[in-house]
């Protein structure tokens, strides 16, 4: 593990809608590319970072600036995919067969690494650690011999292995995805290839999420009151939506967007991530569907693959995501509130 400190953690002010937002736009030491997903209730930036090799990498940016950067012991690389409240962050790791693996990682660094009982172990295969809640549970993937995926919820060592029905293979989502209660989302291919949404309660019910008929439907979130987010693909384009825990769906599209892709949902039921204008550039935004509140991170691209995306919200602490420029270099982001 090292820890470092830079000055290439670019402090920038923009004045918008007649009120200050500060962005500040952030990259770790020597990575290609520097991609935040998660904010800790104190203020702590999460995520992944690439170096020269297009290797992945944890890191951890503190309040005051300074990175915390971490591997997996043994690991040719490492994923960062969630966290919790206390500070555990979960994720997976390849080592130097490619086999992937799942791992907790403490506040206090120690690291817990796992495997689902019938996960293969050849190259591309393995255990994935998607997400871990407040009481330690993690929810993931794992790929088995014949490269067919399996959701999973538990703890190491007593884990709750679950298919959706009709699935080709399951998948859970990550970043923020297990709520409090054990409930886990995710998404799943038919036997047609078109893929459908899901929420799976603690207690084993499934049941099957559609942004509309014929849609290919991908869900990214879920709040401890049940609130889904998440996007779908119909022949009218690309829409968010955003699903109550009575199973009505709101349409969510940024006004004059070509797509809108919601991330992330807060407790509150704030929405982060972005939308695509008609030159393809992305840009972020943040809010309640019907007022979202779009942004764009100093630095950011106007071209196709380029531009600003938010990827996870707190109203406390505000929006992180990335930035990508004109010469295709990502770098993070943190928006306070």
């Amino acid at each position: 593990m090292t820890k470092q400190f830079t000055l290439a953690s670019l402090c920038l002010t923009l004045t918008a809608l007649g009120h200050a937002q500060e962005i500040i736009v952030f990259a770790v030491p020597n990575a290609q590319a520097t991609s935040p997903n998660g904010l800790l209730t104190t203020g702590e930036v999460i995520g992944n970072w690439t170096d020269s090799s297009k290797n992945g990498h944890g890191f951890i940016r503190e309040r005051n600036g300074g990175f915390t950067t971490f591997d997996v012991p043994g690991a040719v690389a490492t994923h960062v995919s969630s966290f919790n409240a206390q500070g555990t962050i979960s994720g997976d790791f390849r080592d130097a067969q490619g086999v992937f693996h799942g791992y907790l990682r403490s506040r206090a660094g120690a690291f817990t690494t796992f495997d689902l009982p019938g996960a293969g172990t050849n190259p591309g295969q393995g255990t994935f650690g998607e997400n871990v809640n407040a009481s330690g549970t993690v929810g993931g993937y794992y790929f088995d011999k014949d490269g067919v995926a399996h959701g999973y919820t538990g703890t190491p060592g007593n884990f709750t292995v679950f298919d959706v029905p009709g699935a080709a293979s399951t998948f859970t989502a990550s970043v923020d995805a297990l709520n409090p209660s054990g409930d886990v989302v995710g998404g799943f291919p038919d036997q047609n290839n078109v893929n459908h949404g899901f929420v799976r309660t603690a207690g084993g019910v499934v049941t099957q999420i559609d942004g509309s008929a014929n849609a290919s439907t991908y869900i990214t979130g879920i709040t401890p009151g049940g609130a889904i987010s998440g996007l779908y693909f119909d022949s009218t384009g690309l829409h968010g939506l955003l699903r109550n825990p009575f199973g009505q769906i709101t349409i969510v599209d940024y006004p004059g967007a070509s797509g809108t892709l919601p991330l992330n949902v807060s407790t509150s039921g704030r929405l982060t991530g972005l939308y695509n204008d008609s030159n393809g550039a992305a840009h972020g935004f943040v809010g309640l569907p019907g007022s979202l509140v779009g942004f764009d991170a100093p630095g950011a691209g106007g071209g196709a693959n380029q531009g600003t995306v938010g990827v996870f919200n707190d109203p406390a602490n505000g929006v992180v995501g990335y930035v990508i420029d004109a010469l295709g270099v990502r770098r993070g982001f943190l928006r306070k509130p």
